[in-house]
């Protein structure tokens, strides 16, 4: 399950959604690189909390690169266990400011 099907309900621009399929885990690092080739553009990501696990070095990248431009909402979609691990990520997320 990705959060992107719901992308499609709320978006206003779907000319320059870019939706990312079959790289769980990649979504931030992909927003990072979109973020950094597109300063002028905001970029948002919707990432799953199963799919941030995956890649939770991005996190610190993201944080060492800065990117002004760079909104990463994490979906507690309950797929991780215990649900400590959750309120974790949401807290290194916070910390991060990403």
């Amino acid at each position: 399950m990705t959060p992107e099907k719901y992308w499609k309900e709320v978006s206003k621009k779907p000319k320059i959604d870019f939706p990312v399929y079959g790289v769980m885990g990649k979504a931030s690092s992909v927003g990072l690189g979109l973020s950094l080739a597109k300063p002028n553009h905001e970029i948002l990501v919707l990432d799953g909390d199963g799919g941030l696990l995956m890649n939770l070095g991005s996190l610190v990248t993201i944080s060492n690169a800065d990117p002004k431009n760079f909104i990463h909402i994490v979906l507690m979609m309950g797929y991780i266990t215990p649900l400590d691990l959750n309120q974790f990520l949401v807290k290194i997320n916070m910390i991060l400011k990403v």
